[in-house]
C-alpha cells in the first residue's frame, strides 16, 4: 500500500493531483483487465530498453495492465529479454492458439509475425480502445521541429502540401491514421517511453493525439428552453463544484456546445460586446482539444468578447495566449478579444457590478 502511494506521488509530480486521480479511477473502472495497448518500435527495444521498462513497472505496481505488442518479421530477437522480467507474461502467437487470458495480473507481451493493424483487425472486439505508439522520436514534429500535440487523422483527400509535419514522421502518422479511420472509437497517440506516464495521466498529455474536430452547435436565444438551462446549471455546478445563483443564466443569448452536450461556452450579448459568462469543458474532454474547437468557433464569429477568471485558475495562461489584452482586478484577471480600448472601462464596470455567479464566493 505504501509503495502504491509513493508511485502516486511520482505521478502527481507530472501533473495535477485531481488529474492523476481521475485517470487512475477511469483506467481501473474499465470492463477489460487491460486498459491500453503499447506498440513500441524496434529502436525503443534496441536502444532504450531501460527507459521502456520504467513506466511499465510503475503501471504494474499500480495494478494497471497494458498489453504490449511486438510485431513484424524481426519479433523473435526480442522474446528473450521480455522473459527475463517477472512482471511480463510472454505470448508468442505462433506457438499458442490463444491471445491472452484475463486477470493474469501480469503485463501480456504479444509476439506475432504481422503488423499491428492486421492483429487489431482480428481481435478488436476484445482489445482496449486506447493505443499508444511508442518511439524514441516521441511526438510528431512540425516543419520547425516543434512538437505537435494534436493533429487530425490523415485522409486521402488531403494533399501532401497541406501536411505541416516532418517528412520522416509521415509514415507513423499515415499508419496511425489508417487505424483511427477504421475504428472511430479509438484513442490513438504517439509518444516516447520517457513521456508515456505524462501522456497517460495528465489532461495536457505529452504525445501527439490523433483526433477529428468535434461538431459544434450554435444555439440562439429563441432556442434556449428552461429544461436546457436546468441542464446547463447542473453541468456548471458539477464542473465548478459550487452552487450557481438562480439568476446566473437569465441573460444567455448564445450557447456554443459540442455535439455530446458535455462542453460549452455561454455568451451574453451586451450593447458594447459579448460577455463570455461560462466556459465549461468536462474533464473527459479536456485532453482532447475540445476547448480549442469551441474557442475557434467563437473566434470565427469575429465578435467583441470579454471574460474573467480567477488568478489561481491555471487556465489563465491559455487565456493570455488567445486574448488581445488583460487587466488584473483583485482576485480576477479580465480578458478581451476584438474589443476597442475605448470599451475597456465599460467591461470593467460591468464585471465589477456583476460580481460572482456562485453562492458563498467573494468577488
Amino acid at each position: 500500500m505504501l509503495y502504491s502511494e509513493a508511485i502516486k506521488l511520482i505521478l502527481e509530480s507530472l501533473g495535477r493531483k485531481d488529474e492523476v486521480e481521475y485517470y487512475l479511477k477511469r483506467f481501473r473502472s474499465q470492463d477489460s483487465s487491460y486498459f491500453s495497448i503499447l506498440v513500441p518500435d524496434y529502436e525503443t527495444l534496441d536502444q532504450f530498453w531501460g527507459a521502456f521498462l520504467v513506466p511499465l513497472e510503475i503501471l504494474y505496481k499500480l495494478e494497471l495492465l497494458p498489453i504490449v505488442f511486438i510485431g513484424g518479421p524481426d519479433y523473435q530477437k526480442y522474446i528473450e529479454q521480455f522473459y527475463l522480467i517477472d512482471f511480463f507474461k510472454v505470448l508468442v502467437l505462433e506457438r499458442e492458439n490463444q491471445i491472452f487470458k484475463e486477470k493474469d495480473k501480469k503485463i501480456p507481451v504479444i509476439f506475432v509475425n504481422e503488423i499491428f493493424i492486421k492483429f487489431y483487425n482480428k481481435y478488436y472486439n476484445i482489445l482496449p480502445q486506447r493505443i499508444l505508439f511508442i518511439r524514441n522520436a516521441g511526438n510528431l514534429k512540425d516543419l520547425n521541429y516543434q512538437n505537435i500535440f494534436q493533429i487530425h487523422p490523415y485522409e486521402n483527400t488531403l494533399k501532401n502540401k497541406d501536411l505541416k509535419i516532418q517528412f520522416d514522421d509521415f509514415g507513423i502518422y499515415y499508419y496511425a491514421s489508417s487505424l483511427y479511420n477504421q475504428y472511430n472509437n479509438l484513442q490513438i497517440s504517439i509518444t516516447s517511453s520517457f513521456f508515456l506516464l505524462k501522456e497517460l495521466f495528465t489532461i495536457k498529455g505529452a504525445g501527439t493525439l490523433l483526433r477529428k474536430k468535434i461538431k459544434i452547435q450554435h444555439i440562439k436565444k429563441d432556442q434556449i428552453t428552461e429544461s436546457l438551462k436546468t441542464y446547463l446549471k447542473e453541468k456548471i455546478e458539477l464542473n465548478f463544484a459550487k452552487k450557481l445563483k438562480d439568476s446566473a443564466l437569465d441573460e444567455i443569448t448564445d450557447i456554443i456546445m459540442d455535439d455530446s452536450y458535455q462542453s460549452f461556452i455561454i455568451l451574453e450579448q451586451k450593447e458594447f460586446a459579448y460577455y463570455l459568462s461560462k466556459f465549461v469543458v468536462s474533464i473527459e474532454a479536456r485532453g482532447k482539444g475540445i476547448a480549442m474547437d469551441l474557442w475557434e468557433y467563437v473566434d470565427s464569429l469575429n465578435i467583441p468578447v470579454f471574460w474573467k477568471t480567477k488568478k489561481t485558475n491555471s487556465i489563465h495562461k491559455w487565456y493570455e495566449k488567445i486574448s488581445d489584452g488583460l487587466i488584473r482586478q483583485g482576485n480576477y484577471i479580465i480578458f478581451w478579444k476584438n474589443l476597442s480600448y475605448m470599451e475597456i472601462p465599460k467591461i470593467m464596470d460591468f464585471i465589477l457590478k456583476r460580481g460572482t455567479d456562485f453562492y458563498g464566493e467573494e468577488f
